[in-house]
């Protein structure tokens, strides 16, 4: 308990700094100016050295400790469009946002990007250059300072993430024959709105994430002092994220090991945690415990996914043991269904997109597996189990096994796990690319609609205001 109210603590005074008056003015004028990023209708209405109110160490950090800019942006699109949720008959009827009811049955729609997940995205990165430019404005002299090293390869990493999440949403999926020509995302690496935006490939934007992921690795501590900031366990964790997106396995394996090496610490979910009534909404999880390497959130809903429409898939409930503590833990009973509950986030209505030990484990293990050390794998998932189920009572796995057995086993162990972390549409996309044939349905008062194995609309579109006026290409 000293432990949580030191880093609640902590996580105050990081709020605190926020309130000078240079950053008052900074984070208006940018809040304004985000939304309207590669719209060149309002480019008359901006000065271009607005943002240049940011100019010290002081102000870079106080930027970059705005959880709610910088870590509490993930779009919620892909989670919204994959298949851990769907939305009962009678809840799906009282929806009144026609994009919410679209985007559900993967129907093309019309959003504006201020308030959308492409918005959100492209706020976070706007920021991340605010800080990088008034970082790289700076005397020589401060250049040399360890505080300035480490702020810089913060920003890269917070940039790194949004480009990461939004790839996964508005890119198809990585295939290393057509990423140099796939769409991907527009690679803004400056707060200048005056610059036109232009989409660049897949491959380059999976490169950029890359590149700044391992500039800013070597700058990092460990261990982050508090999980909202950035630190090299969380880097390693996004770059294993990245290569296993890539289905580049045997290079996201060896990161996720190198996260692991710096933490690899798991809750047993039989005595760390108080598990709540079935029907109470209470976020068993302490906010930042000792799984959380990274701490990122899915703020705020534009789509349906909202806790307050969204029910968890029947059969993946039903792909829970009766012994197996995440049913209990993760989700509550209501009178729709089940709902999540279980995040490790500040509430049970935030769905947690971070990093975590218990989702490199699982990394590790499918690329151990991939890789044909079956038993591995399989020892390392048994560890994770060990943790989850009621005193340990699990079901034996069979260490003899073939690869495909074990791998299949491996993916049902991902999914009950990641349940809601804005993982599982980047999972269907990868996995579909080596013919999982995984064949996402949607039904609405008894119409059935089909998302087929790589389909276009994997790709999810862009906002209709931004294609509008920057003229670039949709999906």
């Amino acid at each position: 308990m000293d432990e949580l109210i030191s880093k609640q603590q902590i996580k105050m005074k990081m709020k605190n700094r926020l309130y000078n008056k240079k950053m008052i003015v900074a984070i208006t004028i940018a809040t304004i100016m985000v939304f309207m990023a590669g719209c060149d209708s309002f480019l008359d209405l901006k000065s271009s050295n607005n943002y240049a109110t940011v100019s010290t160490i002081e102000d870079v950090e106080a930027i970059l400790n705005n959880t709610q800019i910088m870590n509490f942006r993930s779009p919620c699109l892909g989670e919204a469009s994959a298949d851990d949720i769907y939305i009962p008959d009678q809840v799906y009827d009282r929806i009144t946002k026609n994009s919410s009811r679209d985007t559900y049955i993967w129907k093309e729609t019309d959003y504006g990007q201020a308030s959308s997940p492409w918005g959100t995205t492209y706020e976070t990165v706007f920021y991340a250059n605010v800080c990088l430019e008034a970082l790289e404005k700076m005397s020589a002299e401060e250049k040399q300072e360890v505080r300035w090293a480490r702020a810089r390869a913060a920003a890269l990493v917070f940039r790194s993430n949004a480009f990461l999440q939004g790839i996964w949403i508005w890119g198809k999926a990585y295939d290393e024959s057509t990423a140099g020509n796939d769409l991907g995302m527009v690679i803004k690496t400056n707060p200048d709105v005056n610059e036109p935006s232009v989409r660049k490939s897949v491959k380059d934007t999976y490169q950029q994430i890359i590149g700044d992921l391992n500039d800013a690795i070597k700058y990092l501590p460990n261990i982050a002092e508090v999980p909202v900031t950035p630190s090299k366990a969380a880097a390693y964790g996004l770059l294993a994220r990245t290569y296993l997106s890539m289905r580049q396995y045997e290079t996201a394996g060896l990161y996720a090991d190198s996260c692991l090496q710096l933490n690899n610490e798991l809750m047993n979910f039989n005595t760390d945690i108080n598990i709540p009534a079935p029907t109470s909404s209470v976020n068993p999880f302490n906010i930042f415990n000792k799984e959380v390497i990274f701490s990122t959130v899915i703020g705020s809903f534009y789509f349906a996914v909202s806790p307050t429409y969204a029910v968890i898939d029947t059969m993946l409930i039903y792909s829970y043991d009766d012994t197996d503590l995440r049913r209990r833990v993760f989700f509550r009973n209501t009178a729709n269904g089940a709902a999540m509950r279980g995040n490790y986030s500040q509430s049970s209505s935030q769905y947690f997109t971070g990093i975590s030990t218990a989702e490199m484990m699982l990394v590790r293990a499918e690329c151990m597996v991939r890789e044909n050390f079956v038993r591995e794998g399989l020892e390392l998932i048994d560890w994770l189990r060990t943790h989850r189920y009621s005193n340990g009572i699990r079901p034996a796995l069979n260490m003899e096994m073939t690869q495909q057995e074990a791998l299949d086993m491996v993916l049902v162990e991902r999914r009950k796990e990641l349940v809601m972390r804005s993982l599982r549409w980047m999972d269907v996309k990868r996995l579909n690319k080596e013919g999982r044939n995984i064949l996402l349905k949607r039904y609405v008062n008894g119409e059935e609609y089909l998302l087929l194995p790589n389909e276009s609309k994997y790709a999810r579109p862009l906002p209709t205001d931004v294609i509008a006026l920057s003229g670039m290409l949709q999906n």
